[in-house]
């Protein structure tokens, strides 16, 4: 009796087995499931990228830093909103720095220091008519995540390509 059961159950779990097996696909990005799309850049791209622009205006909001009579402000992976702050009952959006992939920054000795992609560049604030980039550490950040605003998470570097932000699809 026991080898009959054995022998049904047996064929039972083979049987459902190779059934799962018709119906197997492959591994699935589960990044497919977002609603968002990532969106990758050249490392040159990723470098030109990098300019100050006419303010923006805020969209999606992260960090702040208060630096003088500035304020800071991310806009989360396009870059860093630049407000004047010296009346703060009235303060003006006088600028913005374009970086891909943007979501921290930190400022010492008029020196911006931000991450682009996987990358960290120092950025002179000193003159905040003409910001330069002054140093670029490449790859300082490159086993990190990036993760969408629904929860679904892709490599920060894929086909020599730097994560730069997200679209919708």
């Amino acid at each position: 009796m026991k080898k009959k059961l054995l022998l049904h159950l047996s064929l039972f779990l083979i049987f459902m087995g190779s059934s799962a097996l018709l119906f197997y696909r492959g591994p699935v990005d589960p990044a497919q499931n977002s609603a968002y799309r990532a969106t990758y850049l050249s490392r040159t791209e990723m470098d030109q990228a990098i300019k100050l622009g006419e303010a923006q205006p805020l969209v999606q909001p992260g960090k702040i830093y208060v630096f003088g009579q500035y304020l800071y402000i991310n806009e989360k992976y396009k870059g860093i909103h630049i407000i004047n702050n010296a009346d703060p009952a009235s303060p003006k959006n006088i600028g913005f720095i374009n970086i891909p992939g943007n979501i921290d920054l930190a400022i010492k000795n008029n020196i911006l220091y931000a991450d682009n992609g996987v990358d960290l560049v120092s950025i002179n604030i000193a003159n905040l008519n003409q910001v330069q980039i002054t140093h670029r550490n490449e790859r300082v950040f490159p086993d990190n995540w990036a993760t969408s605003p629904d929860g679904y998470q892709v490599p920060m570097e894929k086909d020599n390509t730097i994560f730069a932000g997200w679209e919708n699809k």
